[in-house]
């Protein structure tokens, strides 16, 4: 696999493709176009798929102008047109509804399902609906690594106050799905403002604060409510 990590202050991104037939895909990409052409140039890399794994609040997908260029199709969760509907009627939260509108306003070419795959020569990628984020929230498992967008990070989940989130959601994601998961999973997440690089399930199963302690929903509802900063200006990460 031909593999690369791009980081633009925390936000963390992902172009893998097939070693044999360079036929590739694109995670996540947010605030530069160039470093993605540079990299798929330098590879010769064939992108044909540059996929959000959630319809981001915090920074601008650029899946649609990398798509144009790269001759791409852009993908994201079947459940993105009910998440943008919702945030249709975010008017006043310390300016994500900017984000919200612009990102609601990129074309999405294909809506993929639970289970759906994405095959990029020898390479395939799967689809896990985790909602909890937001309602579109998915992952992707591929070979021996999950990315698993803002559903699990490094240490703990995203946030579930924003719009579309639901903890309720979040625990079925999080003990429901990626618990019953290989513990051999690579971890690779949209988001992490510690330095990390990856991690992998087993660890986050054991260490991850979100996913270490059994909860009830409720306990679970209560747990995340004193987990995250209050949501202001200044604390409108993912994390």
């Amino acid at each position: 696999m031909i593999f690369r990590q791009f980081n633009f202050d925390g936000c963390l991104s992902y172009v893998a493709a097939c070693s044999n037939e360079l036929a590739g895909i694109i995670i996540d990409p947010s605030h530069e176009t160039e470093p993605y052409f540079r990299f798929v140039k330098e590879e010769k890399l064939k992108i044909l798929y540059v996929v959000d794994t959630h319809t981001h609040v915090d920074h601008i997908s650029l899946a649609p102008e990398l798509a144009d260029v790269l001759g791409a199709k852009t993908v994201m969760y079947k459940n993105t047109p009910i998440q943008r509907k919702i945030g249709e009627d975010i008017k006043d939260l310390f300016g994500i509804e900017k984000i919200i509108a612009e990102n609601a306003a990129k074309r999405v070419d294909i809506l993929i399902n639970e289970g759906d795959e994405l095959k990029t020569g020898g390479l395939v990628f799967r689809a896990v609906s985790t909602p909890g984020h937001t309602r579109d929230s998915m992952c992707l498992i591929s070979h021996d690594r999950i990315f698993t967008g803002d559903t699990l990070l490094i240490g703990q989940c995203g946030r579930t106050d924003l719009p579309g989130g639901s903890s309720k959601h979040m625990h079925n994601s999080l003990f429901g799905k990626l618990m019953s998961l290989s513990n051999d999973l690579i971890v690779y997440p949209a988001h992490d403002y510690q330095g990390n690089i990856n991690s992998s399930l087993g660890y986050e199963k054991i260490h991850n604060v979100c996913l270490n302690t059994k909860r009830t929903v409720e306990e679970f509802d209560k747990f995340l409510l004193n987990l995250f900063p209050p949501l202001d200006a200044g604390n409108c990460n993912a994390g």
